[in-house]
């Protein structure tokens, strides 16, 4: 803040302190909900962007986000977007941008599946016209 940026530091549903034991479950009742659990989190760096500037001293500040993570800087590039107080962005060990999570073809993760754990291979490719 000494340079004149307000900085958030937040851990989102779902992830550091607030993370959850079986998030296939977490994931499913948000979409059964009508919700999106990545939108959610991105609405919850917005809530927190709110409160940050809310704070008399840090009023007309520039905001930075710092997002950490696959999943995290997806969050954050939609909270860019919901919210213009957000100056700067930034993603560390994620998505850089919109065109990057769109262009990465292949995501690899570990599904849990009658007790064992199996890698599962996505492909995330959309055909461009």
């Amino acid at each position: 803040m000494d340079s004149g940026w307000a900085v958030v530091l937040a851990d989102l549903r779902g992830m550091g302190e607030l993370s959850v034991t079986r998030p296939g479950w977490v994931y499913a009742v948000s979409l059964l909900l009508g919700e999106n659990f990545v939108g959610r989190q991105a609405l919850d760096l917005v809530a927190g962007v709110r409160a940050l500037r809310a704070e008399p001293g840090l009023r007309g500040k520039p905001v930075a986000v710092l997002a950490c993570g696959t999943y995290a800087s997806l969050a954050g590039l939609y909270a860019s977007v919901l919210e213009p107080d957000i100056a700067w962005i930034g993603a560390e060990r994620g998505f850089r941008s919109f065109r990057d999570f769109v262009h990465r073809p292949v995501e690899s993760f570990a599904l849990a599946e009658q007790g064992r754990e199996r890698e599962v291979v996505l492909d995330r490719e959309i055909p461009m016209r």
